[in-house]
């Protein structure tokens, strides 16, 4: 559905890490990227849930299909599954 960017991954990796790529020492390297790691991993977290609650909000007045149609989901089923993943 959506497609990223090279220079959007770019951009995110030099914000999260300034300079850290370019570090000649490895450890510090490795550190700092598995940081960044975690980092993009809770906020992937956050977004699903963030998303989920606004397909409950959508949901108010239409039926989880109606939702599934007007996001391009695809089925009622996947957006119950965001939404109680958002409740969780």
């Amino acid at each position: 559905m959506y497609e990223v960017e090279p220079h959007e991954t770019d951009a995110l990796l030099l914000h999260l890490l300034g300079d850290g790529l370019e570090d000649p020492d490895a450890l510090r390297r490795y550190h700092a990227l598995t940081r960044a790691q975690a980092v993009c991993q809770a906020a992937s977290e956050e977004i699903a849930r963030l998303r989920g609650r606004a397909l409950a909000e959508m949901k108010t007045g239409r039926s989880a299909r109606e939702v599934a149609e007007l996001v391009g989901i695809g089925s009622r089923q996947r957006v119950e599954q965001l939404i109680a993943g958002a409740q969780s």
